[in-house]
């Protein structure tokens, strides 16, 4: 069976899709140089890490890892030859090459998108989309900006969303969809997801599932870690604060790199975030925002929300504080609002957090 790849309406080969793209600096460019090293049986691959946390970092992979990884992908979601996946995410970083990996391994097709804050799915009605793959951010778009594209996603074996935590309003948005929405766990190191969390009925979850083969333990200061053949079965540390709930399930409770210290109370800002979403998300119509630390002479760090927004009005300000606070123990109180013009993001969307000096 010859695969395809459709992209700005135009299907290609394998084969023409190099031709016609290798040179080019762009997506396509970037795809068709991962689709002709992968069929020249090029054994080693480099990725970057996203950068969201400190400064990306290269890592390399055999292909006997990524070929394990894009099968673990499938054999979950039952994905055959000649099924059809959608990719919308940067080829250069990890989400969007694993796609590319998984159409080779599966020998399945590929409908390519730019990536974008609102992805096309071509509206052929021949093109029937088996798995695709977003960022939270992309799917909330996607649902409320083009609701037709619903309809091009109803008989998908799976809708996967990840880089970023789905916060509580995507997480109600995307339960009431005609498909099956997983949130994905996971990062560069482990070739993308090893564990998955199911967001809509029936068999919603709150914690996620790991795929088979892969072990988890926490160290010294309760950070996930990880082994499976991806990792070469050797313990991968991540500064992820975890809680496992059994050989095969765990929740994830924020980030070691984020936590706050106030007078001595070590604060997970990630927590916060879901309990304020609700209310912000009216109060400010949906802007984006981050909670964080920031020095303070009385208690080490005292606790900001960070608005990507023009500064709120006195009144405004106040209600968004008062509001907010309301919902939180004491310890965890905002003592301050800063507003940005824009808050930085990686190539992938993911909020790069900064502590204020």
């Amino acid at each position: 069976m010859n695969q395809w790849i459709l992209y700005k309406g135009t299907c290609y080969s394998l084969d023409e899709f190099i031709r016609c793209f290798e040179a080019e600096n762009s997506m396509a460019g970037a795809s068709a140089d991962v689709l002709r090293s992968w069929l020249e049986n090029q054994d080693i691959f480099t990725l970057s890490t996203s950068g969201s946390t400190g400064q990306p970092s290269l890592i390399t992979f055999s292909r006997k890892q990524l070929e394990y990884s894009a099968l673990q992908t499938i054999n979950f979601f039952g994905l055959t030859a000649g099924d059809t996946l959608f990719l919308c995410l940067p080829v250069k970083k990890v989400a969007g090459f694993m796609m590319l990996i998984r159409a080779l391994t599966g020998k399945m097709n590929i409908v390519m998108s730019e990536p974008s804050a609102l992805p096309e799915i071509p509206a052929r009605e021949e093109i029937h989309i088996d798995l695709a793959a977003f960022i939270p951010f992309q799917l909330q778009n996607l649902i409320q900006s083009k609701p037709e594209m619903i309809e091009k996603l109803k008989g998908c074996k799976g809708v996967i969303a990840g880089g970023n935590a789905v916060n509580s309003f995507q997480e109600k948005l995307f339960e009431n969809m005609p498909f099956t929405v997983y949130e994905t766990y996971g990062m560069t190191e482990t070739l993308t997801h090893i564990a998955l969390r199911k967001l809509n009925h029936p068999g919603k979850q709150a914690f996620f599932t790991l795929l088979p083969e892969v072990e988890i333990s926490l160290n010294e200061e309760n950070c996930l870690m990880i082994r499976s053949t991806v990792t070469n079965n050797k313990w991968l540390e991540t500064n992820d604060i975890a809680e496992i709930l059994s050989k095969k399930s765990f929740i994830i409770k924020g980030r070691k790199d984020f936590v706050i210290n106030s007078g001595g109370i070590k604060i997970n800002p990630e927590f916060i975030e879901q309990k304020i979403f609700g209310v912000l998300h009216v109060l400010t119509g949906g802007k984006t925002f981050y909670v964080t630390g920031k020095r303070d002479e009385k208690y080490g760090e005292k606790i900001c929300l960070v608005m990507e927004s023009d500064e709120p009005e006195g009144e405004l300000k106040e209600k968004i504080i008062n509001t907010c606070n309301d919902l939180l123990e004491k310890h965890e109180k905002i003592k301050e609002i800063i507003c940005q013009n824009e808050i930085s993001r990686t190539e992938t969307g993911k909020i790069i957090r900064k502590k204020i000096l």
